[in-house]
Protein backbone atom coordinates (compact mmCIF):
# COMPACT_ATOMS: atom_id res chain seq x y z
CA UNK A 1 0.00 0.00 0.00
CA UNK A 2 2.98 2.14 1.09
CA UNK A 3 4.67 1.68 -2.33
CA UNK A 4 2.04 3.33 -4.93
CA UNK A 5 1.97 6.90 -3.38
CA UNK A 6 5.61 6.68 -3.38
CA UNK A 7 5.53 5.56 -7.38
CA UNK A 8 2.76 8.17 -8.22
CA UNK A 9 5.19 10.80 -6.70
CA UNK A 10 7.87 9.37 -8.90
CA UNK A 11 5.60 10.01 -12.10
CA UNK A 12 4.99 13.50 -11.27
CA UNK A 13 8.62 14.13 -10.49
CA UNK A 14 9.32 12.67 -13.84
CA UNK A 15 6.44 14.55 -15.65
CA UNK A 16 7.76 17.73 -14.02
CA UNK A 17 11.29 16.92 -14.82
CA UNK A 18 10.64 16.27 -18.63
CA UNK A 19 8.22 19.49 -18.92
CA UNK A 20 11.49 21.52 -17.62
CA UNK A 21 13.90 20.00 -19.87
CA UNK A 22 11.47 20.52 -22.69
CA UNK A 23 10.82 24.30 -21.89
CA UNK A 24 14.91 24.63 -21.50
CA UNK A 25 15.14 22.26 -25.29
CA UNK A 26 12.41 24.85 -27.03
CA UNK A 27 14.18 28.05 -25.53
CA UNK A 28 17.41 26.75 -26.57
CA UNK A 29 15.98 25.82 -30.22
CA UNK A 30 14.21 29.38 -29.97
CA UNK A 31 17.64 31.12 -29.32
CA UNK A 32 19.72 28.86 -32.17
CA UNK A 33 16.96 30.10 -35.00
CA UNK A 34 17.01 33.09 -33.80
CA UNK A 35 20.82 33.45 -34.24
CA UNK A 36 20.39 31.35 -37.38
CA UNK A 37 18.00 33.88 -38.78
CA UNK A 38 20.14 36.69 -38.07
CA UNK A 39 23.16 35.04 -39.98
CA UNK A 40 20.51 33.72 -42.82
CA UNK A 41 19.72 37.62 -42.40
CA UNK A 42 23.04 39.50 -42.83
CA UNK A 43 23.76 36.55 -45.81
CA UNK A 44 20.94 36.94 -47.64
CA UNK A 45 21.76 41.00 -47.55
CA UNK A 46 25.80 39.62 -49.11
CA UNK A 47 24.17 37.63 -51.59
CA UNK A 48 21.70 40.15 -52.62
CA UNK A 49 24.99 42.23 -53.28
CA UNK A 50 26.51 39.35 -54.77
CA UNK A 51 23.68 38.80 -57.21
CA UNK A 52 23.53 42.44 -57.72
CA UNK A 53 26.96 42.02 -59.51
CA UNK A 54 26.90 38.34 -60.73
CA UNK A 55 23.55 40.25 -62.72
CA UNK A 56 26.06 42.69 -64.33
CA UNK A 57 28.92 40.70 -64.87
CA UNK A 58 26.11 38.32 -66.82
CA UNK A 59 24.57 41.52 -68.41
CA UNK A 60 28.53 42.28 -69.57
CA UNK A 61 29.21 38.87 -70.96
CA UNK A 62 25.84 38.98 -72.78
CA UNK A 63 26.92 41.85 -74.53
CA UNK A 64 30.52 40.33 -75.09
CA UNK A 65 29.04 37.09 -76.42
CA UNK A 66 26.32 38.66 -78.91
CA UNK A 67 29.37 40.89 -80.02
CA UNK A 68 31.28 37.45 -79.97
CA UNK A 69 28.24 36.16 -82.38
CA UNK A 70 28.62 38.71 -84.63
CA UNK A 71 31.85 38.36 -85.25
CA UNK A 72 31.84 33.99 -85.47
CA UNK A 73 28.93 34.48 -87.73
CA UNK A 74 30.88 37.09 -89.95
CA UNK A 75 33.63 34.54 -90.08
CA UNK A 76 31.63 31.64 -90.36
CA UNK A 77 30.79 33.09 -93.57
CA UNK A 78 33.81 33.98 -94.96
CA UNK A 79 35.23 30.76 -93.87
CA UNK A 80 32.21 29.14 -95.61
CA UNK A 81 33.01 30.77 -98.57
CA UNK A 82 36.50 30.32 -98.72
CA UNK A 83 35.68 26.45 -98.56
CA UNK A 84 33.01 26.62 -101.10
CA UNK A 85 36.08 28.37 -103.41
CA UNK A 86 38.49 25.77 -102.29
CA UNK A 87 35.58 23.00 -102.44
CA UNK A 88 35.26 24.30 -106.51
CA UNK A 89 38.89 24.67 -107.18
CA UNK A 90 39.58 20.89 -105.46
CA UNK A 91 36.95 19.65 -107.13
CA UNK A 92 38.38 20.89 -110.39
CA UNK A 93 42.04 19.60 -109.66
CA UNK A 94 40.81 16.21 -108.53
CA UNK A 95 38.55 15.39 -111.22
CA UNK A 96 41.16 14.46 -113.94
CA UNK A 97 43.01 12.67 -111.46
CA UNK A 98 40.00 10.45 -110.38
CA UNK A 99 39.37 10.10 -113.72
CA UNK A 100 42.82 8.90 -114.54
CA UNK A 101 42.16 6.83 -111.21
CA UNK A 102 39.15 5.03 -112.29
CA UNK A 103 40.99 4.09 -115.81
CA UNK A 104 43.85 2.85 -113.57
CA UNK A 105 40.68 0.82 -111.32
CA UNK A 106 39.73 -0.52 -114.52
CA UNK A 107 43.68 -1.00 -115.69
CA UNK A 108 44.34 -3.30 -112.40
CA UNK A 109 41.16 -4.42 -112.89
CA UNK A 110 41.99 -6.31 -116.09
CA UNK A 111 45.47 -7.24 -115.11
CA UNK A 112 43.83 -8.80 -112.05
CA UNK A 113 41.87 -11.01 -114.52
CA UNK A 114 45.47 -11.65 -116.66
CA UNK A 115 47.15 -12.87 -113.31
CA UNK A 116 44.13 -15.04 -112.38
CA UNK A 117 43.81 -16.66 -115.46
CA UNK A 118 47.99 -16.95 -115.50
CA UNK A 119 47.66 -18.71 -112.14
CA UNK A 120 45.22 -21.11 -113.40
CA UNK A 121 47.82 -21.37 -116.43
CA UNK A 122 50.52 -21.92 -113.85
CA UNK A 123 48.76 -24.91 -111.87
CA UNK A 124 47.91 -26.24 -115.03
CA UNK A 125 51.09 -26.49 -115.58
CA UNK A 126 52.59 -27.26 -112.79
CA UNK A 127 50.43 -30.52 -112.50
CA UNK A 128 51.57 -31.34 -115.97
CA UNK A 129 55.18 -30.95 -115.06
CA UNK A 130 54.60 -33.25 -111.66
CA UNK A 131 52.93 -35.61 -114.34
CA UNK A 132 56.11 -35.23 -116.54
CA UNK A 133 57.94 -36.17 -113.31
CA UNK A 134 56.02 -39.46 -113.04
CA UNK A 135 58.32 -41.78 -114.85
CA UNK A 136 61.92 -42.62 -114.49
CA UNK A 137 62.84 -41.27 -117.94
CA UNK A 138 61.09 -37.91 -117.57
CA UNK A 139 62.73 -37.69 -114.63
CA UNK A 140 65.91 -38.29 -116.03
CA UNK A 141 65.60 -35.76 -118.77
CA UNK A 142 64.82 -32.89 -115.82
CA UNK A 143 68.22 -34.36 -113.96
CA UNK A 144 70.23 -33.78 -117.47
CA UNK A 145 68.83 -30.29 -118.31
CA UNK A 146 69.40 -29.11 -115.19
CA UNK A 147 72.84 -30.40 -115.09
CA UNK A 148 73.40 -28.99 -118.86
CA UNK A 149 72.51 -25.37 -117.75
CA UNK A 150 74.79 -24.93 -114.51
CA UNK A 151 77.76 -27.13 -116.62
CA UNK A 152 77.11 -24.49 -119.62
CA UNK A 153 76.71 -21.54 -117.31
CA UNK A 154 80.36 -22.88 -115.45
CA UNK A 155 82.65 -24.20 -117.79
CA UNK A 156 84.05 -23.58 -120.85
CA UNK A 157 82.84 -25.61 -123.92
CA UNK A 158 86.05 -27.50 -123.96
CA UNK A 159 86.15 -28.45 -120.79
CA UNK A 160 82.91 -30.85 -121.47
CA UNK A 161 80.46 -33.20 -123.25
CA UNK A 162 77.37 -34.44 -122.66
CA UNK A 163 76.13 -37.77 -123.53
CA UNK A 164 79.91 -38.81 -124.42
CA UNK A 165 80.85 -42.54 -125.15
CA UNK A 166 83.15 -44.11 -123.56
CA UNK A 167 84.43 -48.08 -123.43
CA UNK A 168 84.22 -49.97 -120.52
CA UNK A 169 86.57 -52.90 -119.77
CA UNK A 170 83.80 -55.52 -120.03
CA UNK A 171 83.52 -54.40 -124.08
CA UNK A 172 80.70 -52.37 -123.35
CA UNK A 173 80.50 -48.64 -123.92
CA UNK A 174 79.01 -46.38 -121.21
CA UNK A 175 77.01 -42.98 -121.65
CA UNK A 176 77.31 -40.85 -118.85
CA UNK A 177 75.38 -38.00 -118.58
CA UNK A 178 77.97 -35.18 -118.85
CA UNK A 179 82.02 -35.66 -119.27
CA UNK A 180 84.09 -33.69 -117.62
CA UNK A 181 87.34 -32.89 -119.19
CA UNK A 182 89.88 -30.97 -116.76
CA UNK A 183 93.63 -31.11 -116.48
CA UNK A 184 95.80 -33.54 -115.69
CA UNK A 185 96.06 -35.41 -113.04
CA UNK A 186 92.22 -34.58 -112.99
CA UNK A 187 91.53 -35.82 -115.84
CA UNK A 188 88.02 -37.24 -116.71
CA UNK A 189 85.06 -36.94 -114.42
CA UNK A 190 81.95 -38.82 -115.22
CA UNK A 191 78.50 -36.90 -113.97
CA UNK A 192 75.15 -38.82 -113.49
CA UNK A 193 71.77 -36.86 -113.13
CA UNK A 194 69.02 -39.25 -111.58
CA UNK A 195 67.34 -39.13 -108.33
CA UNK A 196 65.13 -41.17 -106.54
CA UNK A 197 61.80 -38.68 -106.58
CA UNK A 198 58.91 -41.61 -106.11
CA UNK A 199 60.78 -42.28 -103.12
CA UNK A 200 60.81 -38.50 -101.80
CA UNK A 201 57.12 -38.10 -102.59
CA UNK A 202 56.14 -41.12 -101.14
CA UNK A 203 57.41 -40.27 -98.10
CA UNK A 204 56.25 -36.54 -98.06
CA UNK A 205 52.71 -37.90 -98.75
CA UNK A 206 53.09 -40.65 -95.63
CA UNK A 207 50.61 -40.08 -92.93
CA UNK A 208 52.07 -42.13 -90.22
CA UNK A 209 55.62 -42.77 -88.89
CA UNK A 210 55.28 -46.27 -90.39
CA UNK A 211 54.60 -45.28 -94.20
CA UNK A 212 57.60 -42.40 -93.75
CA UNK A 213 59.53 -45.52 -92.65
CA UNK A 214 59.28 -47.41 -95.65
CA UNK A 215 59.04 -44.29 -97.62
CA UNK A 216 62.47 -43.65 -96.47
CA UNK A 217 63.05 -47.48 -96.46
CA UNK A 218 62.82 -47.47 -100.21
CA UNK A 219 64.67 -44.26 -100.52
CA UNK A 220 67.79 -45.62 -99.19
CA UNK A 221 67.27 -49.14 -101.15
CA UNK A 222 67.05 -46.96 -104.56
CA UNK A 223 70.18 -44.88 -103.76
CA UNK A 224 71.95 -47.39 -102.54
CA UNK A 225 71.47 -49.33 -105.73
CA UNK A 226 72.05 -46.38 -107.67
CA UNK A 227 75.46 -45.56 -106.14
CA UNK A 228 76.94 -48.77 -106.72
CA UNK A 229 75.61 -48.65 -110.46
CA UNK A 230 77.35 -45.43 -110.97
CA UNK A 231 80.73 -46.51 -109.64
CA UNK A 232 80.74 -49.88 -111.21
CA UNK A 233 79.90 -48.04 -114.53
CA UNK A 234 81.84 -44.56 -114.59
CA UNK A 235 84.86 -45.77 -112.13
CA UNK A 236 86.92 -46.84 -114.65
CA UNK A 237 90.15 -46.05 -114.57
CA UNK A 238 92.53 -44.94 -116.90
CA UNK A 239 89.20 -44.32 -118.88
CA UNK A 240 87.92 -41.74 -115.89
CA UNK A 241 89.63 -40.29 -113.15
CA UNK A 242 90.92 -41.94 -110.46
CA UNK A 243 89.35 -39.26 -108.39
CA UNK A 244 85.99 -40.68 -109.02
CA UNK A 245 82.47 -39.42 -110.81
CA UNK A 246 79.79 -37.22 -109.36
CA UNK A 247 76.04 -38.19 -108.75
CA UNK A 248 73.61 -34.81 -109.11
CA UNK A 249 70.67 -34.79 -107.69
CA UNK A 250 68.47 -31.96 -109.07
CA UNK A 251 66.58 -31.07 -105.70
CA UNK A 252 67.79 -29.32 -102.60
CA UNK A 253 64.96 -31.24 -100.77
CA UNK A 254 65.95 -34.54 -101.55
CA UNK A 255 69.82 -33.94 -101.06
CA UNK A 256 68.85 -32.86 -97.41
CA UNK A 257 67.18 -35.40 -96.74
CA UNK A 258 69.46 -37.72 -97.59
CA UNK A 259 72.44 -35.46 -95.59
CA UNK A 260 69.70 -35.39 -92.64
CA UNK A 261 68.28 -39.06 -92.56
CA UNK A 262 70.71 -41.41 -94.92
CA UNK A 263 74.58 -40.81 -93.31
CA UNK A 264 75.48 -44.17 -93.86
CA UNK A 265 74.08 -44.00 -97.79
CA UNK A 266 76.66 -40.96 -98.38
CA UNK A 267 79.34 -43.07 -96.15
CA UNK A 268 78.58 -46.01 -99.03
CA UNK A 269 79.00 -42.99 -101.85
CA UNK A 270 82.39 -41.84 -100.49
CA UNK A 271 84.22 -45.52 -100.17
CA UNK A 272 82.81 -45.89 -104.04
CA UNK A 273 84.02 -42.87 -104.65
CA UNK A 274 81.12 -41.24 -106.00
CA UNK A 275 80.13 -38.16 -104.73
CA UNK A 276 76.70 -36.82 -103.89
CA UNK A 277 75.99 -33.44 -105.38
CA UNK A 278 73.16 -31.00 -105.16
CA UNK A 279 72.54 -27.89 -107.48
CA UNK A 280 74.07 -25.70 -104.96
CA UNK A 281 77.46 -28.02 -104.22
CA UNK A 282 77.37 -28.92 -107.54
CA UNK A 283 78.17 -24.96 -108.39
CA UNK A 284 80.60 -25.07 -106.10
CA UNK A 285 82.09 -28.11 -107.55
CA UNK A 286 82.07 -26.35 -110.78
CA UNK A 287 83.15 -22.88 -109.59
CA UNK A 288 86.10 -25.14 -108.47
CA UNK A 289 87.21 -26.79 -111.81
CA UNK A 290 86.90 -23.66 -113.79
CA UNK A 291 89.26 -22.16 -111.77
CA UNK A 292 91.54 -25.32 -112.38
CA UNK A 293 90.56 -24.97 -116.31
CA UNK A 294 91.47 -21.60 -115.95
CA UNK A 295 95.12 -22.12 -114.39
CA UNK A 296 95.91 -24.05 -116.26
CA UNK A 297 94.84 -22.54 -119.16
CA UNK A 298 97.08 -19.40 -117.83
CA UNK A 299 99.74 -21.48 -117.40
CA UNK A 300 99.89 -22.98 -121.13
CA UNK A 301 99.75 -19.09 -122.31
CA UNK A 302 102.76 -18.71 -119.68
CA UNK A 303 104.62 -21.64 -120.75
CA UNK A 304 104.15 -20.40 -124.85
CA UNK A 305 105.09 -16.70 -123.92
CA UNK A 306 108.11 -18.41 -122.21
CA UNK A 307 108.90 -20.05 -125.17
CA UNK A 308 108.38 -17.25 -127.65
CA UNK A 309 110.74 -14.97 -125.15
CA UNK A 310 113.68 -17.75 -125.41
CA UNK A 311 113.35 -17.59 -128.55
CA UNK A 312 113.65 -13.59 -128.59
CA UNK A 313 116.40 -14.09 -126.74
CA UNK A 314 118.07 -16.34 -129.21
CA UNK A 315 116.97 -13.28 -131.76
CA UNK A 316 118.65 -10.99 -129.62
CA UNK A 317 122.38 -12.80 -129.11
CA UNK A 318 122.33 -13.35 -133.00
CA UNK A 319 121.78 -9.28 -133.49
CA UNK A 320 124.05 -8.52 -130.91
CA UNK A 321 126.86 -10.94 -132.86
CA UNK A 322 126.04 -9.19 -136.07
CA UNK A 323 126.32 -6.30 -133.96
CA UNK A 324 129.96 -7.40 -133.39
CA UNK A 325 130.66 -8.64 -136.78
CA UNK A 326 129.28 -4.78 -138.11
CA UNK A 327 131.39 -2.75 -135.31
CA UNK A 328 134.53 -5.27 -136.72
CA UNK A 329 134.33 -4.54 -140.07
CA UNK A 330 133.44 -0.80 -139.10
CA UNK A 331 136.56 -0.68 -137.59
CA UNK A 332 138.36 -2.38 -140.86
CA UNK A 333 136.48 0.04 -142.56
CA UNK A 334 137.82 3.19 -140.36
CA UNK A 335 140.66 2.24 -140.57
CA UNK A 336 140.90 2.03 -144.19
CA UNK A 337 139.56 5.59 -144.43
CA UNK A 338 142.29 6.74 -142.34
CA UNK A 339 144.91 5.08 -144.29
CA UNK A 340 143.41 6.70 -147.40
CA UNK A 341 143.67 10.11 -145.59
CA UNK A 342 147.32 9.27 -144.88
CA UNK A 343 148.01 7.92 -149.12
CA UNK A 344 145.95 11.08 -149.92
CA UNK A 345 147.98 13.23 -147.86
CA UNK A 346 151.13 11.80 -148.93
CA UNK A 347 150.12 12.44 -152.65
CA UNK A 348 149.12 15.95 -152.29
CA UNK A 349 152.28 16.77 -150.28
CA UNK A 350 153.99 15.07 -153.71
CA UNK A 351 151.56 17.20 -156.00
CA UNK A 352 152.84 20.25 -154.39
CA UNK A 353 156.73 19.26 -154.50
CA UNK A 354 156.31 18.46 -158.12
CA UNK A 355 154.44 21.60 -158.45
CA UNK A 356 157.14 23.28 -156.98
CA UNK A 357 160.13 21.74 -159.16
CA UNK A 358 157.78 22.41 -162.52
CA UNK A 359 157.78 26.06 -161.18
CA UNK A 360 161.58 25.92 -160.46
CA UNK A 361 161.89 24.42 -164.05
CA UNK A 362 159.79 26.94 -165.66
CA UNK A 363 161.90 30.17 -164.10
CA UNK A 364 165.48 28.08 -165.54
CA UNK A 365 164.07 27.97 -168.66
CA UNK A 366 163.26 31.31 -168.92
CA UNK A 367 166.65 31.84 -167.78
CA UNK A 368 168.03 29.42 -170.15
CA UNK A 369 166.16 31.29 -173.23
CA UNK A 370 167.20 34.79 -171.87
CA UNK A 371 171.04 33.38 -172.26
CA UNK A 372 170.72 32.29 -175.81
CA UNK A 373 169.07 35.12 -176.43
CA UNK A 374 172.16 37.04 -175.22
CA UNK A 375 174.15 34.57 -176.87
CA UNK A 376 172.52 35.33 -180.53
CA UNK A 377 172.56 38.67 -179.91
CA UNK A 378 176.48 38.67 -178.85
CA UNK A 379 177.42 36.72 -181.88
CA UNK A 380 175.43 38.98 -184.48
CA UNK A 381 177.11 41.69 -183.27
CA UNK A 382 180.45 40.13 -183.96
CA UNK A 383 179.75 39.01 -187.34
CA UNK A 384 178.62 42.23 -188.41
CA UNK A 385 182.22 43.87 -186.90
Amino acid sequence: MSSAPSTSSSIAYAAVASSVVSSGLLLAGGLALRSRGYRLTQAGSARASQTAEVLSELRSSRAQLDALNKAVSTSAGQVQTSLGAQERNLSAALLPHLTDLSSSLASIKGATGDVLSSNKDLSSSMSEFQTLLSGPKTRGVFGEQALEALVSDCLPPTAYEFQASLPHPDGKTVRPDCLLTLPSPIDRICVDAKFPLDAYRDLLAAGDPKAQAEARKRMKTHMTKHIIDVSSKYNIPPVTSAAGSLLFLPSEAVFSELVARHPDVLALAHSRRVWVCSPTTLMAVLTTMRGVVRDHSLQKRAQEVFGQLELVMKDVDNLLKKRDMVDKNFEKAKESLRLLEVSAEKVRRRGLVMRNLADGLEEEQKELEEVAAGVLEEGGQEKAA
